[in-house]
């Protein structure tokens, strides 16, 4: 579905009148669409919305940021120059893949901090440079009131090169809007988005909690949230190659 489509079926289903403008509702549709894609995207990893983005290493730098559409790193690679190689009309420069190992920020200091001390001279000189074998993820808050915090990779060893690098993780995807009519969700998951913008949208009409005047609704719509969560873990699973084609449903939390 898209935008438009599933505005109309979240008013029939919440009784709003289509052919009426209530203003309360369209202030909490972004919101809405904001609390499911969250819940849906930090419960279920698909393939779909995890990529490879390329960087760069800055020489005699031991840290580089991560790039910021990555919510989660699960690997990163540095592709190292082995020689060259005719592909005509030009020379191409041959790589090969070095996937690091992740480690833990204090091991990484422990073991290789920026420099060491050097008992011959009496004095601390640079640690040595080379190909990064290792990296640990670190952040760094941009205000003391932590409103935006950025990431940062840190290199063991410091790289003495510009190292072309791969950064394969998950990205969150744009929301669905009116200038963005379609995403990944309304389009192979509807059903699952709109269950996820009902719990949310039951909390809108005052029938969340157990004050409400229908307790239920709210819990109903999680349920039926659940268990199309459920099996769109299953189908995901199948694709990552997680769960057998014709795999059990209950081995779902495979995926």
């Amino acid at each position: 579905m898209n935008y438009d489509q599933v505005l109309k079926q979240l008013q029939t289903l919440l009784e709003i009148p289509l052919n009426q403008e209530d203003e309360n509702f369209k202030r909490i549709v972004p919101l809405m669409f904001t609390y499911a894609d969250n819940r849906i995207y930090r419960e279920l990893e698909f393939i779909a919305t995890t990529t490879v983005l390329a960087g760069t290493l800055t020489p005699f730098n031991r840290e580089t940021p991560l790039p910021s559409t990555v919510v989660v790193l699960r690997e990163m690679s540095v592709l190292v120059p082995t020689g060259y190689s005719w592909a005509g009309p030009d020379w191409q420069i041959s790589t090969s893949r070095k996937t690091l190992e992740r480690i833990s920020p204090e091991a990484l200091d422990m073991f290789w901090s920026n420099s060491r001390y050097d008992p011959q001279s009496n004095r601390m000189v640079p640690s040595p440079r080379g190909v990064p074998e290792k990296y640990a993820m670190v952040g760094g808050a941009t205000t003391e009131l932590i409103t935006q915090v950025s990431y940062s990779i840190r290199l063991m060893p410091t790289p003495d090169k510009a190292y072309a690098v791969e950064y394969f993780g998950v990205i969150r995807p744009l929301l669905l809007s009116a200038t963005n009519p379609e995403t990944f969700l309304s389009v192979n998951y509807a059903d699952l988005f709109c269950a996820a913008c009902m719990v949310f949208a039951s909390g809108y009409q005052r029938d969340f909690g157990a004050q409400a005047d229908d307790p239920q609704k709210a819990m109903s719509w999680n349920g039926m949230y659940e268990a199309l969560r459920a099996s769109a873990q299953l189908e995901a699973g199948r694709m990552k190659g997680t769960v057998p084609a014709m795999g059990n449903p209950a081995a779902a939390g495979a995926g």
